[in-house]
């Protein structure tokens, strides 16, 4: 995995909802672009999640990544957020990941992805 990887454009997509949550709240699925994705292995930090995303085919998809710790332990809590850089990308990386198991790591959980409640958006999630 390169640094210069990253800035690779991501696929185009034909947009989808098919299967997702409803769009009854504030901010409809068309418009999402946060998700927090939980189940991660024992031990997962940004780094290893973000090598991960790039292995799966999400490569220049996601323009922030937050995996939160405890401080005391310096372990993480197993789930992070994830804001991808379109909608379209946010549905696709909701369908790839949800029930997702194929950790680089010895591990049986599956991944469970939702949209981010409190949280949508880059400018959000930095202003966190």
């Amino acid at each position: 995995h390169s640094g210069d990887a990253r800035l690779a454009p991501c696929p185009e997509e034909v947009p989808s909802s098919e299967g997702l949550m409803d769009d009854s709240d504030a901010v409809g699925v068309e418009h999402r672009t946060t998700v927090m994705i939980r189940g991660l292995p024992v031990g997962f930090m940004r780094e290893i999640l973000e090598a991960l995303f790039d292995r799966e085919g999400f490569t220049g998809c996601y323009d922030f990544v937050y995996v939160p710790i405890d401080i005391a332990s310096g372990s993480s809590f197993y789930y992070a957020f994830v804001n991808l850089v379109s909608p379209t990308e946010a549905r696709r990386f909701f369908r790839h990941f949800t029930g997702f198991n194929r950790w680089p790591v010895s591990c049986d959980k599956e991944a469970a992805v939702e949209w981010s409640e409190n949280m949508q958006g880059l400018s959000d999630l930095i202003g966190r």
